[in-house]
């Protein structure tokens, strides 16, 4: 651990205050355009989805399927829902706090880490790296990645303040990050390495505070005969899903979304280029160890989405922070090149989220979502007619991979595989599609339909304008699943491409 002098740092009661609460600030203003009821990332859908279903009794990984992820996301959902109601409004203004969480927990960690770099620079990386890269449908989504991260950086907090309590809840910090997202397991290794050093009898305490949340959802689970589905779920699956694009894809996602993130705002990731040489030379091992645990993390997810940066975001920053410090030190001539590169880059910052609707050809306009049907909001559209077609206590299914017509139209999916995911083996961004259908998912299908007799059935395989397009997917590609609606179901409307069929009753 850098162990450098703390007297160098800034002194002053607002050392700390002053940069966070601009950065903080400076969230806001970036943020504010795009507080809007709408899902910027189809992964928000299928989490609201699945938080509408928990209260009645449907359990995310058991009998909704499809998703790699565990279920703390949609514990946090329902959470939310359950104290603010079901709008979009409450999604995006937990992601922008969560956001204003992490900027206060990424300047406690440099400070823990590398106590010579002043707050402000902490701050200001972190706010350049969290509002320049992407578009909405990454950053402003309240995607795994960002409550994820926040109990790493508290996990961390914990751990370096030593107490044998405070080992234990650092260990259920990460425990509960890995029920996040599964990639954050490998910050588990700086974790052990740190605790081993000074407390190595206290070691198994880290440990059995990562087991806990496991233990306790896996009894959950258990106890209700659950567990071997969701494990499926939680494991399996998503081994499939990280693998399927292989070799090639692993290193074309990484080269893509890499150099998009470096291009749109360079600045901080130049500081932390100067910042990595740093800690190299220093040989900073704890830095370095945490750093690469975190770029590992980003790795494990083999697509490279932007928002899988997230997981490493605060350590990008804390390293750039170090590098921009560095620099600031070497004379008047670099004070005045950073300083005006932290200038630029801010401006960068300013008209990137605010003004994503004037940069992007094709952005939404206000209202309506960059994950629409026919890039018009139909889901919206869809979801009015299920509710004026059907009862609150009735049940609807879509063939296709769009969570969001079930979220508008308020009715529970009538099926397991709710996102056809098991049935065709379709995930966003996959090579070999058909290869990771599930065997017998179609069959698990109909037996669904067939007891839960859903009032309608939305067929969006004729959808062509849409990002995760169904066209190759026809149902009449499942032979024994078209036999089924046939057989039960009747043509009742075409609204825009999408056909629909009600119940035989």
């Amino acid at each position: 651990m850098n162990t450098v002098n703390s007297t160098i740092r800034p002194q002053g009661r607002f050392a700390f205050w002053y940069p966070f609460l601009a950065a903080a600030l400076g969230f806001l203003i970036c943020r504010f355009a795009l507080i809007d009821p709408i899902f910027y990332n189809i992964d928000e859908a299928e989490y609201a989805v699945a938080a509408q279903a928990l209260p009645h009794g449907l359990w995310p990984g058991a009998e909704l399927l499809g998703s790699t992820k565990p279920p703390a996301i949609v514990f946090l959902y329902a959470g939310l829902f359950a104290v603010f109601g079901q709008s979009l409004y409450v999604v995006q203004i937990a992601s922008v706090v969560l956001w204003i969480v992490a900027l206060w927990l990424t300047m406690k960690v440099a400070a823990r880490l590398l106590p010579e770099i002043p707050p402000w620079t902490a701050a200001l990386t972190f706010f350049l790296l969290g509002n320049s890269f992407g578009h909405p449908r990454d950053l402003q989504a309240l995607n795994v990645e960002l409550p994820g991260v926040i109990c790493i950086l508290l996990a961390f907090l914990s751990l370096w303040r030593g107490s044998k309590q405070d080992i234990f809840l650092s260990g259920l910090a990460l425990g509960i990050a890995v029920m996040f997202r599964q990639s954050f397991v490998l910050y588990l290794i700086p974790a052990f390495i740190f605790v081993t050093k000074p407390l190595k009898r206290s070691a198994p305490l880290l440990l059995a505070g990562a087991l806990t949340p496991w233990l306790a959802l896996f009894a959950a689970y258990g106890v209700t005969g659950r567990i071997g589905i969701a494990m499926d779920s939680w494991f399996r699956y998503p081994f499939v899903y990280a693998g399927d694009t292989g070799l090639f894809g692993f290193f074309q996602a990484a080269r893509y979304n890499t150099f998009e993130i470096l291009r749109d705002n360079p600045i901080p990731w130049l500081f932390a280029i100067v910042g990595t040489i740093a800690l190299v030379k220093r040989r900073d091992v704890s830095t370095l160890i945490l750093l690469t645990a975190g770029v590992a993390a980003i790795a494990a997810g083999s697509r490279f989405w932007p928002h899988y940066y997230i997981q490493a975001l605060s350590l990008f920053a804390i390293v750039a922070a170090l590098g921009a410090h560095l620099l600031l030190a070497l004379g008047p001539r670099w004070n005045l090149t950073v300083r005006t590169l932290f200038t630029v880059g801010c401006i960068l910052a300013l008209l990137h989220f605010p003004f994503w609707r004037f940069w992007d050809d094709h952005a939404p306009s206000n209202g309506a979502s960059p994950e629409s049907l026919e890039v018009g909001s139909l889901e919206i559209e869809l979801g009015r007619f299920a509710r004026e077609q059907s009862s609150p206590d009735e049940r609807i299914f879509v063939w296709g991979y769009c969570p969001q017509i079930y979220f508008h139209a308020q009715r529970l999916p009538g099926a397991r595989d709710f996102l056809c995911h098991y049935t065709t083996g379709y995930s966003a961004g996959s090579q070999n599609p058909r290869q990771n259908a599930m065997p017998g998912a179609e069959q698990m299908l109909i037996e669904d339909l067939r007891e839960n007799r859903p009032a309608l059935i939305f067929d969006i395989s004729a959808v062509e304008f849409y990002p995760y397009s169904f066209l190759d997917y026809p149902i009449t590609k499942y032979p024994e699943l078209a036999a089924f609606v046939r057989t039960n179901y009747q043509p009742t409307a075409q609204v825009g491409s999408v056909a629909v069929y009600a119940l035989i009753r």
